[in-house]
């Protein structure tokens, strides 16, 4: 666990009075009568995984969710010979106790649902859960400043640069999210410039009460009470369409909360996922009564099984068909009548949303949330849209770009232009890729993504009146340009509260200050600008520079002073 990171101590990450222990489990599912299978800890010590310790638990006679089977991999065959948790108990408590006058902080991925698990398996043997805190990977990250892509732990753990071995595996996802945390702490005590980590926690830690997670921490899905009917459904085999259609049908009518999940779950091939796609739809156009919650919950079914399909013709189909002209009768969510995500403000509106899939599902050639898009589908989905090229009379070819545009969906129009323009700007064309973010901004694209790049890039690239590397002769009009930006994509998504709109004020809140800040005199007033590092003079720095060319080089005149009389070289 510990780093080989140049400048990096083991006691930078020492922390007095707590035991830091890291947990995850794995479950028979999320709902009913919930269970723990599996249980992983590992200890830091300054840094390093000192002990671990692996339990395999045997829950009974209780349903087990195919869908959780099909991820951990823990049957009830494979468990047959584990322990119950009663005999496991004690030897749990001993992991989550801190020695006297300690404090016992467990850390993990959304760590309030592996906390409320145990909590709930104490609570059946009539036993209380040890005092301890909770310190989830999600704070971590935010006082690391570090902007995963989404909020699972391969998102995070891509964007720390590391792996996991054995997903959805307990020691797998345990070790994973050790190596994160102690990456993120280090990256916390780099920032702060201090070694006092137990004050940083302090902050950063909530006291756990055995039955919620806590004021910050992201809530647990409540385990609702089934129906036999709709548990049934849950233990269907989704693998059989004629199942699969009856078990969803069955969800639906009970509104079901994780209806996209067992839509997903349910996704097996590319047919599976035409035939999820197609009974999605069907159930819309059956029933007039459907609320716009649960056609919300619908439809990000649809955008996840549109990304496994792994077609563009069918992609493009389905949009032309089925969905644009959908959401276009369907209008915008309203505060009277929105979608669940909208209502409680917690993520992009499902009808954007599902738009947003379409375009994943277009621009990459296989199934991969994280991949990126390809060369041939990023050209398909600009066709007729090159920065750098004027167009030609006539009308050229039309991609999906300009169809999402012409239609009016601009969301998912500059979340494919920022998806796009993000791997151009990594491989080295930033240019493009600036003029590209430009086009569609000035097109009406204002979404946060593209918003964040394009006002970065005009800050580091000091960008001015669109003229490439041009040295501004305000240095703080870039600046100034790019908090304007930031607002106007704030003003276009107002009751929007997710991740990416924190990131964004963030940002915006840090360029005021730059741009109220008074401006820092160069040391040397009758130095050169170094244009290819404009970005210089915008943050305060004194300016470089330039290098001298070959033929300035050849051309400057050396004078050699006199040698001093009575030296070696005089003689």
């Amino acid at each position: 666990m510990a780093t080989s990171k140049r400048g990096r101590s083991p006691k930078q990450l020492h922390v007095k009075g707590r035991r830091l222990v890291v947990v995850d489990c794995e479950t028979n599912g999320l709902y009913g009568d919930v269970r723990i299978l599996s249980l992983a800890v590992i200890e830091l010590r300054n840094g390093i995984a000192a002990d671990s310790k692996l339990w395999l638990v045997n829950p009974g006679n209780v349903p087990m969710d195919p869908g959780a089977i099909a991820k951990n991999g823990l049957t009830a065959d494979l468990l047959e010979d584990a322990s119950s948790f009663d005999v496991l108990v004690d030897e749990v408590t001993q992991w989550l106790t801190a020695p006297e006058g300690d404090t016992l902080t467990l850390i993990g991925h959304k760590v309030s649902f592996d906390a409320h698990k145990l909590a709930g398996e104490y609570r059946r043997l009539g036993l209380t859960l040890p005092p301890l805190q909770l310190l989830d990977t999600a704070k971590l990250v935010e006082a690391a400043h570090v902007h995963p892509e989404r909020k699972s732990l391969e998102a995070l753990l891509a964007a720390l640069g590391l792996t996991n071995s054995a997903p959805h595996t307990a020691l797998g996802d345990t070790a994973a999210a050790a190596a994160a945390a102690v990456e993120l702490l280090h990256r916390i005590v780099e920032d702060e410039k201090t070694i006092d980590l137990a004050a940083v926690l302090d902050g950063l830690c909530v006291t756990y009460d055995g039955e919620t997670g806590g004021s910050w921490v992201v809530p647990v899905e409540p385990e609702v009470e089934l129906t036999d009917a709709h548990r049934s459904a849950h233990l269907a085999d989704l693998s059989d369409g004629r199942s699969r259609s009856l078990a969803l049908d069955v969800c639906l009518g009970e509104d079901c909360a994780i209806l996209p999940t067992r839509m997903e779950d349910g996704i097996i091939t590319q047919a599976h996922a035409r035939q999820v796609t197609t009974w999605a739809l069907a159930s819309i156009d059956a029933d007039d009564t459907l609320s716009r919650a649960t056609i919300g919950r619908l439809l990000r079914g649809v955008g996840q099984a549109l990304r496994r399909v792994e077609d563009p013709e069918y992609v493009l189909e389905v949009y032309r068909n089925e969905l644009a002209p959908y959401l276009d009768w369907l209008g915008p969510c309203t505060p009277e009548d929105a979608c669940e995500r909208c209502a409680n403000e917690s993520g992009t509106c499902d009808f954007d949303g599902v738009l947003r899939r379409c375009v994943d599902a277009f621009v990459q050639d296989k199934f991969d949330p994280f991949a990126k898009p390809s060369k041939k589908r990023a050209s398909e989905f600009l066709a007729g849209y090159n920065p750098k090229v004027a167009r030609k009379r006539g009308r050229p070819k039309e991609g999906f770009y300009g169809e999402l545009r012409r239609a009016g969906h601009l969301d998912a129009a500059g979340y494919g232009i920022a998806r796009v323009a993000d791997v151009r700007r990594v491989e080295g064309g930033r240019e493009w890729a600036y003029r590209l973010l430009r086009k569609a901004w000035d097109d009406g694209c204002r979404t946060p993504r593209l918003a964040e790049m394009l006002a970065s890039m005009t800050v580091v690239d000091a960008v001015e009146g669109g003229s490439w590397g041009a040295v501004p002769v305000d240095p703080k009009a870039p600046v100034i340009e790019a908090v304007s930006l930031i607002d106007e994509s704030l003003a276009s998504y107002p009751n929007q509260s997710s991740h990416i709109f924190e990131r964004l004020d963030e940002r915006r809140n840090r360029l005021t200050r730059v741009r109220d800040a008074a401006p820092r005199v160069a040391r040397n007033p009758t130095t050169t600008l170094n244009v290819r590092r404009p970005h210089s003079t915008i943050l305060g720095r004194a300016a470089m520079p330039a290098k001298k060319t070959a033929r300035e080089a050849a051309a400057t005149v050396v004078k050699v002073a006199a040698p001093r009389a009575g030296s070696r070289r005089a003689r």
